[in-house]
């Protein structure tokens, strides 16, 4: 019966332990999820309908991408836009991502995955594989991350200021 209570007690020990492991961040910098670099949230908006922030939105797309046909992959009038797009305009490094935007009334999701950094030198490596792939380095680039969170959150902040527009009377 001991051997019984104690199995018990380590099985319930062994699940906890790794519940509470889950990482939800990479070198704690970026976020993520299953250890794929994701941006995502859910922005409330008082008194603004799904339609207003469907058009808010691909104004936003237009103002920030050059071409929003070419970026735009899914436009479901009033519910959902998807896009994949390059952030960054450096001759150096740029990165390219899908960018998912649901629509609700009073509320809206964007969710950021698919982030893949583009070098002049070496090509295309994609965030998560480049971070697990070097794990002798992650603290020297920690800086580097910090600097790719800061352009996505800019990205966001952008979208965010866009969808609080309350008037749009000038």
């Amino acid at each position: 019966m001991k051997k019984v209570l104690l199995l018990a007690v380590m099985a319930i020990f062994f699940v906890c332990v790794n519940s509470f492991s889950q990482v939800d961040s990479i070198c704690g910098v970026l976020p993520s999820k299953n250890g794929i670099v994701t941006f995502d949230n859910v922005v409330k908006i008082d008194s603004l309908s799904s339609n207003k922030l469907y058009n808010y939105a691909k104004l936003w797309i237009s103002q920030n991408f050059v071409s929003s046909k070419a970026v735009i992959d899914s436009d479901i009038e009033n519910s959902m836009i998807s896009i994949s797009a390059i952030l960054g305009n450096n001759s150096v490094e740029n990165y390219s991502f899908k960018m998912n935007i649901q629509f609700k009334d009073n509320r809206f999701k964007y969710t950021i995955t698919d982030i893949i950094l583009h070098l002049k030198f070496t090509g295309l490596q994609p965030i998560d594989k480049h971070i697990e792939e070097l794990p002798a380095i992650i603290e020297c680039k920690k800086s580097s991350l910090i600097e790719i969170k800061m352009k996505f959150d800019n990205l966001v902040k952008g979208l965010i200021t866009s969808m609080n527009k309350k008037n749009d009377n000038w």
